[in-house]
């Protein structure tokens, strides 16, 4: 996994979602999408000098997972026994034993700028990612495909900016809803199809804010929405999403 392959798959989502290609770097993506999530950041790895990626604010001595894996085959972690006569001797010695992973990865496979990575393949900066595939910019999500600034998510697939969401496909920026399709900017809606704006409903489709229209109707506002979104949303700019 590297950048190009990632722009890739966010190009690819962008279309589906939006109906129209991508006009945006990776970096704007990140920057537009994903501005509020806990990504990986990058630090220097305490004992290589090399850089590496992880979440969280353990920063003072980091190694890579490689190279911790790589030690612990060769049995070096042991030290001599030494006397222990109160609490601050034990620890200095954990200050030097105390080396906190980054870019931790199990069962994972092509992966880029990531950290906490569970049986999942094909993911670029992202962290604490389980069971899925192609995923960008995301964090705390699970058996989603093709997601991007995905947040707290499960079973979704080619969605972009969803939080809380599952069984949520071909939509964007909505919270706490499922069960959707070609939906955007939702708000804890269940069973919703072609539906934006809305809150607490339950099965209903062509529905702007609460508001029943026909589909001839709402296929126009539905362009006028994306035309404003691609334009215009980012961080201070999105009313509560």
């Amino acid at each position: 996994m590297d950048e190009k392959e990632a722009k890739k798959i966010v190009d690819f989502v962008f279309k589906d979602v939006f109906g129209r290609p991508n006009p945006f770097s990776l970096e704007e993506i990140k920057r537009r999408f994903a501005y509020d999530l806990e990504l990986p950041h990058r630090v220097k790895d305490t004992v290589s000098g090399d850089y590496t990626w992880m979440t969280g604010n353990r920063e003072g001595r980091v190694m890579s997972t490689d190279i911790i894996v790589q030690q612990s085959k060769k049995d070096i972690w042991m030290r001599p026994k030494e006397k222990i006569r109160d609490i601050d001797d034990i620890w200095s010695y954990w200050d030097g034993i105390a080396y906190f992973a980054a870019e931790k990865m199990l069962d994972s496979i092509d992966t880029a700028e990531c950290d906490d990575i569970y049986r999942s393949s094909s993911v670029f900066h992202s962290s604490k990612v389980h069971d899925s595939q192609k995923i960008v910019f995301s964090e705390n999500v699970r058996q989603c495909k093709l997601l991007v600034a995905g947040h707290y998510s499960d079973t979704s697939t080619s969605a972009i900016r969803i939080s809380n969401c599952e069984h949520f496909t071909s939509g964007f920026s909505s919270v706490w809803s499922g069960h959707a399709s070609k939906c955007m900017y939702l708000n804890n809606c269940i069973d919703m199809y072609e539906c934006m704006f809305c809150s607490n409903l339950r099965s209903k489709k062509y529905c702007i804010a609460n508001m029943q229209f026909t589909k001839e109707e709402y296929l126009p506002l539905k362009k006028m929405v994306i035309d404003w979104t691609i334009e215009n949303f980012e961080k201070g700019n999105v009313r509560g999403f």
